[in-house]
């Protein structure tokens, strides 16, 4: 959920595996009216035992169900690999000449950040089991989609540039996104 409150856990700086429970769209969210009358009882009750069952699942997580979970997180890496490069693309099909370079840029941040996050969340399983699970296929196969889907966002950019009549051109940090890029890649 691109921007939402819990996504500076997942910062690279951070680190800190999370979820979100969310019911969208909401009149209320974030606005004066978010009050606790608004909040709905059923909803509530359904996180609370989902929440509930999560934990107790966690920890009392035995080897088959650490690989059981790893494997349909390898499978959500995938799936969000490729709402990754749906975000990264529309980054660069809805610039126009002005912004097209910073576009491109951070269409490849999005795509890096992105396949980084899911290489931490497939190693994260490896607190659940005893034994040790080689990552490394996992890891590697996601790097190779990483590096597959930033070629395809080059093809993009290129045919973007020639749709609007311009030469391609590479995008350069200014001081103040220099210094932030250390902080948050």
């Amino acid at each position: 959920s691109w921007g939402s409150d819990h996504d500076v856990f997942l910062d690279g700086t951070i680190g800190v595996p999370s979820t979100m429970y969310g019911n969208w769209p909401d009149n209320f969210y974030h606005s004066s009216e978010d009050l606790p009358d608004k909040v709905d009882a059923t909803q509530l009750t359904r996180v609370i035992f989902f929440t509930s069952a999560l934990a107790s699942t966690i920890a009392y997580a035995d080897d088959g169900t650490a690989e059981n979970i790893l494997y349909k997180t390898v499978g959500n890496a995938y799936q969000s690999a490729g709402d990754y490069f749906k975000k990264a693309s529309d980054l660069i099909t809805s610039s126009d000449v002005s912004n097209l370079p910073k576009a491109y840029y951070d269409a490849e941040k999005t795509i890096e950040c992105g396949v980084e996050c899911e290489n931490r969340a497939i190693k994260s399983v490896s607190v659940l089991s005893k034994k040790q699970f080689d990552f490394s296929s996992y890891e590697n196969a996601l790097n190779n989609m990483k590096n597959n889907l930033k070629s395809q966002l080059k093809d993009i950019y290129n045919h973007r540039c020639i749709t609007l009549g311009i030469q391609p051109d590479t995008y350069t940090l200014n001081e103040e996104e220099t210094e932030a890029s250390i902080i948050i890649p």
